[in-house]
């Protein structure tokens, strides 16, 4: 069976929202009450993540805005 990079990414989220230290937990958890949905708030969270490993790829620099939170 295949797995698709959605499932992925969503698997990554669930695991960054239940870490507490993590910067994506801090914006997952204020998009929820911004959102008001658990679901959308994953989507954001899993295309910032997608974006980045994007720009890992690609050689782009990146940083992450720590700003935000």
């Amino acid at each position: 069976k295949e797995t698709s990079l959605r499932k992925i990414l969503v698997q990554v989220v669930q695991i960054a929202k239940a870490k507490r230290k993590y910067f994506y937990s801090a914006k997952y958890n204020k998009l929820v009450f911004k959102l008001g949905s658990a679901k959308k708030a994953k989507v954001v969270i899993a295309n910032r993540i997608a974006r980045v490993i994007y720009k890992i790829l690609c050689g782009e620099k990146y940083r992450v805005c720590t700003h935000l939170l």
